[in-house]
């Protein structure tokens, strides 16, 4: 937390007073890094233990079709976001200035492929629903791509809209002013967090179609699922 007493506020750097005092003297830094980690496969779950688990993929087909799951693709998306602020007391004068130096938002993705045992075991249906859910993988990696990007902008345009700068300030006002200023920057982080989910659902909703599930059992005509694997 940046905070100005009268015990620290000799540390500041001093700005001249006159002109426009509360320029900065370096512009803010904003940085978006996201990194994907490489796709790890788990083979060890049965297609029975595969039914029971809890699927966020809204199933394409007609209430009065069955469907059986054989592999699913999951990733959480992890999301660190830090702000930094600088200031400086106007020379002679109970006021300062604050400004942002850097603001940094870090992600990463960690993919996991499940496929069911019975599957994985059969070479067709192995190649088959690994290039499924690879599909599901690479949109993630699509995802945070266009997230990197729209991120970036939108932290830019939204605080420049409301300055980059603050001040001058009383000094007694500057721990105050400095929280708003870091809060606001991480709800719009936040804010843009919640749309990237609704828009990675929707992405995500493009792979799994009906004509993508025919499409994979298609491939692997001799693969049958038979009642004791479910049981």
């Amino acid at each position: 937390m940046f905070g100005i007493d009268p015990l620290t506020t000799g540390a500041l750097m001093v700005l001249a007073a006159g002109g426009n005092v509360c320029d900065m003297a370096k512009a803010t830094e904003i940085k978006v890094v996201p990194v994907t980690q490489d796709v790890n496969f788990v083979t060890d779950m049965t297609l029975a233990e595969m039914q029971k688990q809890d699927m966020d993929t809204i199933n394409p087909h007609s209430f009065n079709g069955v469907s059986v799951t054989q592999g699913f693709a999951m990733g959480e998306i992890r999301i660190k976001a830090s702000v930094s602020l600088d200031g400086a007391q106007v020379r002679g004068k109970p006021y300062a200035c604050l400004w942002y130096k850097e603001i940094n938002v870090g992600f990463e993705i960690n993919p996991n492929i499940y496929i069911a045992k019975e599957v994985y075991r059969d070479l067709c249906m192995r190649r088959a629903v690994s290039e499924h859910e690879m599909k599901h993988v690479n949109t993630d990696r699509r995802v945070i791509n266009k997230f990197a990007q729209h991120i970036g902008r939108t932290l830019y345009s939204e605080l420049k809209a409301r300055g980059f700068v603050a001040g001058p300030i009383p000094i007694e006002d500057v721990e105050n002013v400095s929280d708003r200023m870091k809060k606001t920057a991480l709800q719009l982080i936040e804010r843009e967090q919640k749309r990237l989910e609704i828009d990675r659902m929707d992405m995500q909703a493009l792979v799994d179609t009906k004509e993508e599930y025919e499409r994979v059992a298609a491939e692997c005509p001799r693969f049958k699922i038979t009642p004791d694997m479910l049981e």
